[in-house]
């Protein structure tokens, strides 16, 4: 018996699809309100998140 090989981007196109369906489209401005603009998430040691990282984190939080 094998085990399945995690696979990234189908379990983020399913989180991205369940949000739609839910009516909560991730990339959706979930706050109010101006301001400097948006911040993007870093890591502990200052470096910024790029590409997919933030997304799912946006999503996540």
């Amino acid at each position: 018996m094998t085990a399945e090989k995690f696979d990234v981007y189908t379990h983020v196109t399913n989180q991205i699809i369940t949000q739609i369906e839910a009516g909560t489209p991730p990339w959706r401005k979930p706050w109010t309100g101006g301001g400097a603009g948006v911040s993007l998430p870093e890591r502990f040691n200052g470096e910024a998140y790029r590409g997919i990282n933030i997304l799912m984190l946006w999503a996540t939080a």
